[in-house]
Order: C-alpha cells, then sequence, then structure tokens
C-alpha cells in the first residue's frame, strides 16, 4: 500500500494499550519459549509449629506441603480484517489527493487511519480474548469453548482447574441468595463462614472479588444498607450512598472479616454470540492476594520467519501483521497471539455461588 511502512505500522501499535482490562494486573505478562503452560500449587500455607521433645531423643520428620500440578497448551489466539475493494478505491483516491496537496494534515491523518483502524480492532480483539479466558476461569473454575463463546470450537483446550468441592460451594446456611434482600446475610454469614473455613486450611481470604451486577445485589441487601448507611451518615457524615468505596470502608471496621475488601469486575466483552461480563454473575471469588498467577506468552513464529510478503508490528503478546490478496483483491490485518492467564493460586481461592445453596456457577 502507498504510503504505508512496516516502521509506521510499528509506531502506531506502540501507541496501544491494555488500561480497560483487567488481565494484566491480575494476571501479570510473561514471556516463555515454550508452547506450555504449568501452575504448581502449594495446597495450604498453615504456619507450622516445631514440637517440643525430649532431649537426646530422635526428631519426627515432618511431611512436605501437598502439591498438584495443573497444565496445558499455550492457544493460539486470532483474528483477522479485510480492507475491501471500496475501501482501497477510498485509500487510492486520497494517496492522489496528497501527492496533488502534500499540506492537507487531514488528509494524511485519514490516510492512516484507514489501516490503523484494522490494526486496533485485531490487538483489541485478541487481548479481549485473553481478558475473557482469564476471568471466565477465575469465576467458574474452568474454561469450556462452546459454539456461542467461541467461533470454531477447539475442545482439547478445555481446562479445569479442578477445585475440590469445599472450595466450590452455595452460601451459606443462614443466609439465602442474595437477590433476597430481607433474608440474605452476605457479610455475617457468608463472608464470615467462608473467612473461618479459610482459617482453618491456613488460607486467609483478603479479597473478593465479584462482577458488577453481583455487586448491585450485594449492596441493596438489608443487611449492607443497614451498615453502610450507619457508616455514612455517623462517620462520614454524608447521605448514605452505597459506593465501592464506602463498602470497603465498613468492611475494614468489622473485626471478624479480618480486612476484607471487594474487588468489582466491570468488563463487558463480545464472545461470538454471547455478550457480558466474562466473571459470571452471582459468583464470588476469595483470594489472599490480589494477583492470581501470570499470562503466559510466547512470541508468534510470524515475527521471527523472514517474509517479504507481509508487513509486521509487535505490541505485548500480540503480532500483528497486514497482507495482501489477489483475488479478489484484498488488504488483510491479521492479530495473532500465543497467550493464556494462567491461575497459579486456583487451590488457595474458594467459589461461592451467592444464589444457589449448592454450586451451580451462579446459574
Amino acid at each position: 500500500m502507498a504510503g504505508f511502512s512496516e516502521i509506521g505500522m510499528q509506531a502506531v501499535v506502540n501507541e496501544f494499550d491494555m488500561k480497560e482490562l483487567y488481565h494484566p494486573t491480575l494476571f501479570p505478562i510473561k514471556q516463555t519459549n515454550h508452547l506450555t503452560w504449568k501452575s504448581v500449587e502449594n495446597l495450604a500455607e498453615v504456619r507450622q509449629a516445631a514440637d517440643i521433645v525430649a532431649r537426646g531423643t530422635s526428631l519426627r520428620e515432618k511431611a512436605r506441603p501437598a502439591f498438584t500440578r495443573i497444565d496445558g497448551d499455550l492457544p493460539k489466539i486470532a483474528v483477522k480484517r479485510s480492507m475491501d475493494e471500496d475501501k482501497l478505491y477510498e485509500y487510492d483516491e486520497l494517496i492522489s489527493y496528497i501527492r496533488e496537496d502534500s499540506t492537507d494534515a487531514g488528509a494524511k491523518a485519514r490516510l492512516v487511519e484507514l489501516w490503523r483502524d484494522d490494526l486496533e480492532y485485531c490487538y483489541n480483539a485478541v487481548t479481549n480474548r485473553v481478558e475473557w479466558l482469564g476471568l471466565r476461569s477465575i469465576s467458574t473454575g474452568k474454561i469450556q469453548l462452546t459454539g456461542e463463546n467461541n467461533d470454531g470450537v477447539i475442545t482439547s483446550f478445555d481446562v479445569d482447574y479442578q477445585l475440590p468441592t469445599d472450595r466450590k460451594r452455595g452460601y451459606y446456611s443462614g443466609s439465602a441468595a442474595w437477590t433476597n434482600k430481607s433474608s440474605a446475610k452476605p457479610i455475617s454469614v457468608d463472608f464470615y463462614n467462608a473467612i473461618q473455613a479459610g482459617r482453618a486450611k491456613g488460607i486467609k481470604y483478603r479479597y473478593a472479588f465479584m462482577s458488577d451486577k453481583t455487586f448491585m445485589d450485594f449492596v441493596q441487601t438489608d443487611e449492607v444498607i443497614k451498615l453502610c448507611g450507619t457508616f455514612a451518615q455517623n462517620a462520614l457524615n454524608v447521605a448514605f450512598i452505597p459506593t465501592i468505596e464506602t463498602v470497603n470502608q465498613v468492611l475494614k471496621t468489622i473485626g471478624y472479616l479480618r480486612g476484607l475488601q471487594i474487588v468489582v469486575i466491570d468488563q463487558e466483552i463480545a464472545a461470538n454470540e454471547t455478550t457480558g461480563n466474562p466473571f459470571v454473575d452471582n459468583v464470588v471469588l476469595l483470594t489472599q492476594n490480589p494477583v492470581l498467577g501470570e499470562t503466559k506468552w510466547k512470541r508468534a513464529i510470524d515475527m521471527t520467519v523472514a517474509n517479504p510478503s507481509f508487513s509486521r508490528a509487535e505490541r505485548g503478546y500480540v503480532c500483528l501483521k497486514k497482507y495482501g490478496e489477489e483475488e479478489p483483491i484484498l488488504e488483510m490485518t491479521a492479530g495473532i497471539a500465543n497467550a493464556f492467564p494462567v491461575w497459579q493460586t486456583s487451590n488457595l481461592s474458594m467459589l461461592m455461588d451467592v444464589k444457589n445453596s449448592s454450586w451451580n456457577e451462579g446459574n
């Protein structure tokens, strides 16, 4: 394409970012030389005390902590978009116009925009899929591709973190579904019992992740309204507004919650036929740390092979390339990544269904 260069392509791609995505924070990006990922987890972090023994006697050997290993392949994530004849004629007309009047900055900007839009679209599509994988896995304990959430099902990629049943449960007895505003006790029963169950296994839950919709159900329960309303009116001397900031300030004052803080996942991604928050509703993820693992990625082979038939650029784990097709004539843009957000702390986490009395993935 006239007026296009690989150097200019890389300069444009360098402007792309992931500011609206959660996975770079939850799963910091880490490059690997392999097309596989592994997660080795300690199943408990109990603070073990030494024995008190009689002098002159043999010491008893302590068993090592139990470990589990989960592994799999880095999936290839890819998307492409084409610029057809009509767009190419528009592009050609702009090239001719700029040759006649090289001072028109608006025309030059439009020229770049014509090929930049497809690059940004492909970059966002790839990073959105990695985001979807991360948020879906931490809210369900697995990844299952279907015709609704992926165009072209690859069943061999399905991942199950195999959380034990005592870490995938419904709301605790004595409470009720969070949609039941008067009967639900999300703080004094559900959170309290979850924290106690974690402590019994040496796990200190500090963060409760949930979708924006689940959070809205949470703040509309009578228990939360009463606690937050009292705090807002008395401590802050303001009218009650159940914001995430107000809720977390209240939670800090409740000793038995031991510093538990809520993290709201407010995201919307279109995955084939399904559009919505990949962190499923009516589920709370309880974790010790705000960082849950790593986004493992391997550089696309397209960035390493010598091929003059296409132009390429790279941003993070995403390879972007442009190439042409002859019949029908098309200018193609593709985004490619070998990447997967590995949930390395899954067996130190708990998933709680706040709609059902037993785990049903919030459905």
